[in-house]
């Protein structure tokens, strides 16, 4: 079954780049991606990454992938934290040449507190990881 939403030619490409460019927030690496379904009907797919960091907005509404649908994000308050923690993770990269005398004791702080809350079971845990006099204890 092949349902049609919009014919779309070559001429049109410009302006729904700039449309979609304008009121797509924030501003994403999304694209068309087109394939002639077995040799015959031209298909065009508009790829959208996944949010990371906050999520997607179309004229400033937040929208969500589910499955194959899309829907308004507002009613989905676990999807909307899981969004807004889903940034980039400086906590699991690894420095070289590194000491501890080189890091700042509100970073580790940060980072106790984002490991607990990301691993809370292994919350007991963690004292006696974090034995070394060097670091405070948060």
């Amino acid at each position: 079954m092949i349902i049609t939403l919009h014919t779309w030619t070559s001429d049109d490409k410009p302006a729904l780049l700039l449309y979609l460019k304008l009121y797509i927030t924030p501003k994403i690496d999304f694209r068309f991606d087109e394939f002639h379904y077995y040799g015959k009907e031209r298909i065009v797919v508009l790829t959208v990454p996944a949010a990371k960091g906050e999520p997607n907005c179309f004229f400033d509404v937040p929208y969500i992938r589910i499955d194959s649908h899309v829907t308004e994000l507002k009613p989905c308050t676990d999807w909307i934290r899981q969004i807004y923690t889903s940034g980039f993770d400086w906590t699991a990269q690894i420095v070289e040449d590194a000491s501890l005398e080189d890091l700042d004791q509100d970073a580790i702080r940060k980072a106790r507190e984002g490991y607990i809350q990301r691993n809370p079971d292994k919350a007991d845990d963690c004292k006696a990881w974090w034995k070394d006099e060097r670091i405070t204890s948060s």
